[in-house]
């Protein structure tokens, strides 16, 4: 009879197999969105653990009572099934005890008291892990589920000011229409100011969502899908103090993404132009270096008054409308709608002198041609501004043309015509 019931005990040691199942659900690496969740799960599993064993232990030494070297000859009537037992533990680990059961072995009332004691010392340790995550756990520490979404990547100093300004032209009509998401990610949770560009109640909706992460951390860009993203850009601080601190951490930012996923296009912006070398050897692919272009800028005003607006107004958008006609303002807030654009030039366009196409481009479009960049057999580009002379310039298929347009739609109408080249320049 004792050897029965050992071999009954064993039955009931098979219920530790549960205990594989932490291994399933252990908490992993710091940052992991999904540690909150896995905790919970880890708090399930110790109270299930907890409950059905006791619960088994409890039931096979009630039942089985009568064992001769048992103090109870009879065994517990109370506790003759298994949800008996697991009853008792529930209401027993609740402190609710309402006393219709109740152990009546020597061993049953050990069993309880050792369920209790562990039940006191496990519970709240794992309870406190839990709220402990749920202190530290960002609700911008998800991850980027939409699989089938274009999308770009905003890294670097995302202030308010920063990402405003990079979100109004990105998104600005000039450009069309796309759907394209914006990820920002930074190291720290969003400003209240920063919170007013995104979400159900922010100005651009769904179409910017923020994340807490870093691109020095592979699993950051892991979570954002970075590996399938357009583009990614590298804002720098305008303002900073320490220049050279900001470029260094731009182009350490830089380096991690590449190192990551090498064909993702990067665009940059740095402050020093000796930061430029360290940026194109991390695999930069487009570089604006603030400070260099600012001294150009002011430079070629110094040789051309009026040149810094004129650039500036044709490289950004503005949405200034003047409404009193034939006032100057009018006339100005019309220029600063036109922007500069670049496109391939349709097959009627080919092999016709630039005067010739740039006169029917204004003709029919009221859009100025400027200027023509061509490529050589051997890879090299050369930019052709109003290639107008003597001889004149014949485009070809490699071309590629830039003009001023109001939006992005004239270029886009540009390239679809297909009619022929009917008029000459006057």
């Amino acid at each position: 009879q004792q050897f029965i019931f050992f071999l009954q005990f064993l039955r009931v040691v098979r219920l530790i197999r549960i205990l594989r199942g932490y291994r399933a659900v252990s908490v992993s690496k710091r940052g992991d969105p999904d540690n909150l969740k896995k905790q919970m799960n880890i708090l399930i599993y110790t109270l299930m653990t907890l409950i059905f064993i006791t619960a088994a232990l409890l039931h096979l030494v009630e039942k089985y009572a009568k064992v001769p070297w048992m103090d109870n000859e009879e065994g517990n009537a109370e506790l003759q099934s298994f949800h008996d037992a697991v009853y008792f533990v529930v209401i027993t680990l609740t402190t609710v005890g309402y006393g219709d059961i109740t152990p009546k072995t020597v061993v049953g009332k050990a069993l309880v008291m050792i369920f209790v004691t562990a039940s006191v010392i496990i519970i709240p340790r794992e309870t406190g892990k839990l709220s402990e995550l749920m202190a530290v756990t960002s609700q911008y520490a998800g991850t980027f589920t939409q699989e089938d979404a274009a999308h770009v990547v905003v890294c670097g100093h995302v202030d308010f000011l920063n990402l405003r300004s990079f979100l109004m032209e990105f998104f600005h009509e000039a450009h069309g229409s796309h759907r394209m998401v914006v990820l920002v990610m930074s190291p720290s949770p969003p400003s209240k100011t920063v919170k007013l560009l995104f979400g159900a109640n922010g100005l651009y909706g769904n179409r910017v969502q923020y994340f807490e992460g870093s691109a020095l951390d592979e699993y950051d860009l892991t979570r954002l899908k970075y590996g399938t993203a357009c583009a990614a850009f590298f804002l720098t601080d305008k303002l900073s103090t320490d220049p050279h601190l900001s470029d260094c951490e731009t182009i350490m930012r830089v380096l991690s993404a590449k190192n990551h996923s090498p064909n993702v296009p990067v665009l940059v912006q740095i402050l020093l132009p000796e930061s430029k070398e360290q940026g194109i050897a991390a695999g930069a692919d487009y570089i604006v270096c603030l400070r260099e272009l600012k001294m150009h800028i002011l430079a070629r005003s110094g040789m051309v008054p009026g040149f810094s607006t004129l650039f500036c107004n044709l490289f950004r958008n503005e949405d200034f409308v003047f409404g009193e006609p034939g006032h100057w303002l009018s006339e100005y807030c019309h220029g600063i709608s036109y922007e500069t654009y670049t496109l391939t030039f349709p097959s009627a366009f080919i092999d016709k002198p630039f005067s010739d196409v740039a006169y029917f481009i204004f003709k029919e479009w009221a859009t100025l041609l400027f200027g023509v960049q061509r490529a050589d057999d051997t890879g090299g580009v050369t930019l052709l501004l109003n290639p107008i002379g003597e001889v004149p310039y014949f485009l070809s298929r490699n071309d590629r043309g830039f003009l001023f347009a109001t939006d992005a739609s004239v270029p886009d109408k540009i390239q679809a015509y297909e009619g022929d080249l009917l008029t000459t320049t006057p």
